[in-house]
């Protein structure tokens, strides 16, 4: 299982970016990028600097985000250690993307790095509902979690992982060293 953004492609700088035309149409601010932390700017992030932004300008951030972010696929980088790892295993491992992204912008970015073909299933934040996406993983496939290896970069979700019963050592935590 692998997850998407920040594992198998780094998408920081396309979010950011797609952010930052959002947040400039509807708010009419700018934002740099060195304020973002780790490079990662999300909704949290989002809330953090902008706390009393309205809920109705907060969707619609997001909502031109979403839009925006197929402009800003350039920006992203493939982790070729993992794609290389794909590339051998995949005629002979069922081989699945894990993301809290929402489906149609998995889709492209796997579309843009050309990924779609390596993988026999793609479960994301819809398939879900945002909650532990492993423990979805898991009941939904029937898989067992002492052969199920998991490839991923979030603390959370590695922690959320190990919860579901996939033993730690069958969990790879990418950091940024691979892109």
């Amino acid at each position: 299982m692998f997850d998407l953004d920040g594992t198998l492609v780094d998408t920081n700088y396309a979010s950011y970016l797609a952010y930052k035309k959002a947040m400039k149409e509807v708010l009419l601010c700018d934002i740099n990028y060195t304020c973002v932390r780790n490079g990662r700017f999300t909704r949290e992030t989002f809330r953090r600097m902008f706390p009393s932004v309205t809920a109705i300008d907060e969707k619609n951030i997001v909502k031109l985000k979403n839009q925006y972010y197929s402009k800003y696929l350039s920006s992203t980088s493939l982790n070729t250690t993992l794609f290389e790892l794909i590339m051998a295993t995949y005629n002979s491992k069922e081989i699945i993307l894990v993301t809290n992204s929402h489906e149609e912008r998995a889709m492209i970015t796997l579309q843009y790095h050309n990924l779609n073909r390596y993988f026999s299933k793609v479960l994301t934040k819809e398939n879900y509902g945002g909650y532990n996406k492993y423990l979805y993983a898991v009941n939904y496939l029937q898989v067992d979690t002492a052969s199920t290896v998991v490839f991923e970069n979030e603390k959370a979700e590695i922690d959320a992982a190990i919860r579901t019963g996939i033993p730690n050592d069958n969990i790879i935590k990418i950091t940024n060293k691979y892109f």
